[in-house]
């Protein structure tokens, strides 16, 4: 019976976090549409403050799972490129909305003194 009742109110649990979540998922890409690895994605729901952040992998790809309902901006940031940073994003119930980034090379600035 206690494993019973355990079960069922796991089961209700789980089905309260999926019914409030989405999540954002893309691929990070530079300018030759070479995958970006190990940038740092950050979703931050405009209305709320609340934030998850993430790394894209191997290829380039990110996924910020279990987002609260709502509107987010999204900001990445990896070395060597130019920050980036979209507003305004959907994250609906139980949906994958999906935000590809390319990358523009940092501007390099230097001097030489002779």
């Amino acid at each position: 019976l206690m494993a019973m009742l355990l079960f069922i109110a796991s089961s209700a649990l789980v089905a309260q976090t999926g019914d409030v979540t989405g999540m954002l998922t893309g691929s990070l890409v530079d300018s030759n549409g070479g995958a970006i690895v190990g940038a740092d994605i950050t979703a931050t729901n405009m209305n709320t403050g609340f934030s998850r952040k993430v790394t894209s992998d191997e290829r380039g790809s990110y996924q910020v799972p279990l987002l609260p309902t709502g509107t987010y901006s999204l900001s990445v940031q990896a070395t060597g490129f130019e920050s980036y940073k979209q507003q305004g994003i959907v994250v609906s119930l139980q949906r994958a909305s999906n935000v590809d980034v390319t990358l523009s090379p940092c501007s390099v600035n230097s001097v030489v003194n002779f």
